[in-house]
């Protein structure tokens, strides 16, 4: 390299901003503004530009208020929340609260945010319900919120299935399938933990056959569609009971 082109390059000026003592998500919060001028948005991204009202910000604050959710195990990843999937999925988990267990594509979270912008009357109630849920998860199920038990997908029923027994669901698109409550569910949390962690054993294995296999085929046939969830949702709260599932 020519002696002229170093000193251009050595010359050539850098903006910086330096973020002093920014916690990770105020950082990413930065990177998700910086890169929403040059990078084609998702669907998640164009909602937090399309909509203004109550509902977007108080799913976007329960995102950053729940960063234990992505930071401790992992849910959405850094790179995943740069793209505001923190946002979508703590969406869903609003949903769930407010409708029950639904179909999970882009366009019905669309929907939500716009059935509920921009007036969000309830939204003490269902932040007071989001984190009673998500403080009995974190508290007495964090040891199988770990491999598949941490993918979003599974999460997410995880929460309806722990906020059905908590605080009940709207039936949602469940129909005569939403499971009953039942008295006895999180009555013994050694069985509910290990009950998880079997569900989450089935996955990893592809277990199609046996008494798990319709289960995992539903799993792997679309896991956001309510086909999918129809199935995967009664064996989440079955799991929650104080007997063994899958023997």
């Amino acid at each position: 390299m020519s002696t002229e082109l170093q000193e251009a390059f050595l010359s050539y000026g850098i903006a910086v901003d330096q973020l002093v003592n920014a916690s990770d998500s105020e950082v990413l919060e930065v990177f998700a503004r910086l890169n929403s001028y040059n990078v084609t948005l998702n669907a998640a991204e164009l909602r937090h530009a399309r909509f203004s009202g109550d509902f977007k910000w108080a799913v976007h604050e329960a995102a950053g208020r729940w960063d234990v959710l992505w930071t401790r195990f992992e849910i959405i990843s850094k790179r995943q929340r740069l793209r505001m999937l923190d946002d979508s999925l703590m969406a869903e988990m609003f949903g769930v609260l407010l409708h029950g267990v639904t179909s999970g594509d882009q366009q019905a979270i669309t929907r939500l945010y716009q059935e509920h912008d921009p007036a969000f009357p309830e939204e003490q109630k269902i932040s007071k319900q989001l984190d009673q849920t998500l403080e009995f998860i974190t508290e007495n199920l964090s040891d199988v919120i770990a491999g598949p038990m941490a993918s979003p997908p599974h999460f997410l029923l995880i929460f309806a299935s722990v906020g059905h027994a908590l605080i009940g669901l709207p039936p949602g698109q469940m129909g005569d399938r939403m499971p009953v409550r039942n008295k006895e569910v999180l009555s013994d949390l050694d069985m509910a933990r290990s009950n998880l962690s079997r569900l989450g054993a089935a996955i990893e294995n592809r277990e199609t056959e046996g008494p798990l296999g319709r289960f995992v085929l539903a799993f792997l046939a679309n896991a956001h569609r309510m086909a999918s969830r129809e199935v995967r949702f009664p064996m989440f709260y079955a799991a929650l009971l104080p007997r063994q599932i899958g023997s």
